[in-house]
């Protein structure tokens, strides 16, 4: 078993590394009090994501694993196969801690009945003697068509007559013919009665037994049938395609559950840490959430977090407003996010003072609240006027907040000695990573204004100091972006030699947009210009285009030429 072992792990925790997201909790809705799946059957070619509460320290240490079994095998005897080897996965320590308890597993390439279990520690030793030693849990799971699916006729068979909202199904058709897939018989799920009501219609793949795989439920309790056709249907009449269907109910949600807050009374921004508990796993299908809604109403609200089953914690941020709010627990998704009081739960009240003052183009862009969820508000922002030009300092923790959230590693500050007007550390750190530099002389100026132009290069450098290797201020003259140019402004030619390809760049990227009239505005080009203050950057002009830069361009990576004067 040791060989396969570390060839079994290679391959499964290369694919746990590539995944950019996990499932929910609240999707993996069969298990037990340790092991938990999303669903009792599978089909071959899956992959089954597999979370495991309770795994500490300690164990991650000792060397905890999960396998594969067929049912009834002696302890070791670990399911194996020609093209994935035998499947087991230890629990490996992360940085963060949560994630101990995530695996995943490519489903057994044959059908039948199998059992996860898990296993406290690994010693080295698979005999089944030791390994019952440190056996903790088992959970029984499927692959194929097997006898749980009691509901149907000889054309379709389902697991259950009832499913919860959005639970996911699988549906087994029979008897389908070589003709039936030339034709693209389809299937699909409507209102009971309703056949011609529905949208969407997955096709059958194979001859004599089809599976289709990832239908879900409606959201809406009632009754419903799965409807099979003998060729793909658009609209029009449905003589002579219905070959059958099989009704199923899907239940309402009992409203269960509690939740309760940190404090009763917040700043914009901060934090609220929300305790939930008493969710039930029918909740948890139907993706039970919270949210905040101004107190008593319920068409303003600020963010959406889905609820885990039983008990547990998660964060929300303050809303940019001032006034009375609630917390608000509703007992399912039914796929618009609709607040209504037959969803909800409970509500639980809290005040938000020391809200941003921001225009009303922010206000309907959502800019506040998307900064403070991808973490771009310095402290020296929080409760100020954002409508204000935003000062050099200021603009330089902005710089520094974007560059850690593209990188996901702190910025290190410069010597506190590299400007003579200013130790800040923000700025140092902001200097320290190519976003900015001095004006001169030793100094930084942090309390003047910047320009839009000078905007818009400081953030192409943070792009560039986050996603090219190599790249610093001495060495930008050798790096340039390649990108399809936009139209040219009206003021073009007032726009600075040094600042032309950054404001075009970030134009071409959606970042920043033009002032009316096709102007961009980048600076101050006459008398008259400075001294109506025209081009200066605001507060929330920055947050703006630095929440642009995370939504478009995160992880996408730089298209440039490199000049290095070589030959």
């Amino acid at each position: 078993m040791k060989k396969a072992l570390s060839l079994t792990l290679a391959l499964v925790m290369c694919i746990a590394l590539v995944s950019v997201s996990l499932t929910p909790l609240t999707a993996l809705a069969y298990g037990n009090e340790r092991i938990h799946i999303e669903r009792r059957t599978y089909v071959q070619g899956e992959n089954m994501e597999i979370h495991v509460t309770g795994v500490t320290p300690q164990m991650v240490g000792d060397g905890a694993w999960v396998g594969i079994y067929k049912n009834g095998a002696a302890h070791g005897d670990v399911y194996s196969d020609g093209d994935y080897g035998e499947r087991i996965s230890h629990f490996n320590e992360r940085s963060d801690p949560d994630y101990w308890d995530f695996t995943w597993f490519h489903v057994p390439d044959e059908d039948g009945e199998y059992e996860l279990r898990l296993y406290s520690k690994d010693d080295g030793d698979y005999s089944a003697a030791n390994l019952t030693r440190y056996f903790l849990s088992s959970l029984t799971f499927f692959v194929g068509y097997n006898s749980g699916f009691s509901h149907g006729n000889q054309w379709i068979k389902l697991e259950s007559s009832n499913f919860d909202p959005n639970e996911s199904m699988i549906v087994y058709f029979f008897g389908i013919t070589q003709q039936m897939v030339d034709d693209e018989a389809c299937c699909y799920i409507c209102p009971k009665g309703l056949r011609d009501q529905f949208e969407g219609c997955p096709q059958m793949r194979d001859v004599g037994v089809s599976v289709v795989n990832y239908m879900t439920a409606p959201i809406e309790p009632g009754e419903y049938e799965i409807v099979l056709l003998s060729k793909w249907w658009q609209n029009g009449s449905l003589d002579g395609l219905y070959i059958s269907s099989i009704p199923f109910t899907v239940g309402g949600v009992a409203k269960d559950g509690q939740i309760s807050l940190d404090k009763t009374a917040y700043t914009a921004f901060e934090p609220i840490v929300v305790t939930y508990s008493g969710i039930t796993q029918e909740m948890a299908n139907a993706k039970a959430f919270v949210r905040i809604h101004e107190k008593d109403t319920g068409t303003t609200s600020y963010g959406l977090t889905y609820v885990n089953i039983g008990s547990g914690t998660l964060t929300l941020n303050a809303p940019n407003q001032n006034g009375d709010f609630e917390m608000r627990l509703y007992s399912l998704d039914d796929g618009n996010w609709n607040a209504t009081a037959e969803y909800l739960v409970m509500s639980v009240p809290f005040t938000v003072s020391g809200a941003s003052q921001t225009s009303g183009w922010a206000q309907d862009q959502d800019i506040a609240n998307k900064a403070a969820q991808y973490g771009l508000i310095p402290g020296s922002l929080a409760g100020a006027d954002w409508t204000r030009n935003i000062t050099r300092a200021e603009f330089a923790a902005v710089s520094v907040r974007l560059y850690e959230n593209l990188t996901g590693t702190a910025a290190t500050p410069a010597p506190a000695n590299t400007f003579s007007d200013t130790s800040d550390p923000e700025v140092l750190k902001a200097f320290n990573i190519g976003a900015v530099n001095g004006v001169g002389g030793g100094r930084f100026a942090p309390n003047d204004s910047l320009t839009r132009e000078q905007m818009a290069t400081m953030l192409t450098r943070v792009l560039k100091a986050a996603y090219i290797d190599g790249w610093t201020l001495d060495t930008d003259s050798q790096y340039t972006l390649v990108f399809t140019m936009p139209s040219l402004f009206a003021d073009d030619a007032d726009i600075s030699d040094y600042a032309r390809t950054s404001v075009y760049f970030m134009v071409a990227n959606e970042i920043i947009n033009g002032m009316p009239g096709n102007l961009f505005a980048p600076r101050a080009a006459t008398p008259a210009q400075q001294a109506a203050n025209y081009a200066v950057a605001t507060r929330e002009q920055a947050l703006a285009i630095s929440v642009r830069i995370v939504e478009n361009l995160k992880d996408e990576p730089l298209n440039y030429t490199q000049y290095t004067g070589a030959p």
